[in-house]
């Protein structure tokens, strides 16, 4: 057993990478990984709009493009928007993104849930 991890360590540092350093790499490649991916927000505001369904939906699109903020992701039928994400930071870079739900209350109300 001793000899098969000696010839690995030994296959490792004549290819010029120690095991620390890969199991390293490794690691931070898993963390670039998931940081990418995005994350719900729990919270957000909520609120009623006295507007059917499809008239909220528009309207919170049309206050986005309005607002400079942009709509990537504009799904009616799942009633998500969503911003592009903004990258900010330098050596440690976040994202932040808005992301407006849209709910049918009744026939002429609706519910609008943002999270940032």
């Amino acid at each position: 057993m001793k000899s098969k991890r000696l010839a690995i360590l030994l296959a490792a540092l004549g290819c010029g990478v120690s095991p620390v350093h890969a199991g390293l790499n490794d690691r931070k490649a898993q963390e670039i990984a998931e940081s990418s991916k995005p994350v719900a927000v729990k919270g957000g505001v909520s609120f009623v709009v006295t507007l059917p369904l499809d008239k909220a939906f528009e309207a919170a699109v049309n206050y986005l493009q309005k607002a400079e903020i942009g709509v990537e992701v504009a799904n009616k039928d799942a009633g998500l928007i969503a911003s592009p994400i903004e990258i900010s930071g330098g050596w440690r870079q976040t994202g932040t993104r808005v992301v407006v739900s849209v709910f049918k209350e009744s026939e002429t109300e609706s519910v609008l849930r943002v999270a940032v």
